[in-house]
């Protein structure tokens, strides 16, 4: 089972059936083996128990590896992230571009931009990017599901 952890990057509401809703900051796993309509992607939503599709684009950010905060800062413009010395984050990427010098970055619930000079080198110099619109969306055959489209369980 090919699986992903996300973060969701916006408060996002169902707007139809077997769609899930989530807030930002949400821990979204990615089921990138399920069948899931055109432009959807199955998830499940580990904090409410939800499984079921969400939008395949601006929502999610894949989670990569995690660092440590070499010193404080403070956020000060919309998108940044206040942080305190020695707290770990997790590294995101997303299909957006991040701003040259900034990294996205997770604290618990909290995502935002934090310098890239603040944080402690990573083995890999950036998270590997991963674009969910790459996938088709199709299961493979072991996994197809009985009805045609989305399958619930």
């Amino acid at each position: 089972m090919s699986q992903a952890r996300a973060r969701a990057l916006v408060d996002h509401v169902a707007e139809y059936d077997g769609e899930v809703s989530f807030e930002r900051g949400d821990v979204v796993v990615v089921d990138l083996g399920r069948p899931a309509p055109d432009g959807f992607i199955s998830v499940s939503v580990p904090a409410t128990g939800r499984k079921g599709i969400a939008p395949m684009t601006g929502l999610l950010a894949i989670e990569g590896p995690q660092s440590t905060l070499l010193a404080s800062f403070d956020g000060e413009n919309e998108g940044e992230l206040s942080a305190n010395e020695g707290d770990v984050v997790t590294l995101l990427t997303t299909e957006e571009e991040v701003p040259n010098g900034w990294v996205l970055a997770a604290i618990g619930e909290a995502v935002g931009f934090l310098p890239e000079t603040y944080i402690t080198p990573v083995t890999v110099e950036k998270p590997p990017r991963v674009i969910l619109a790459d996938f088709d969306g199709q299961p493979s055959q072991s996994s197809r599901c009985a009805r045609a489209t989305w399958c619930s369980s």
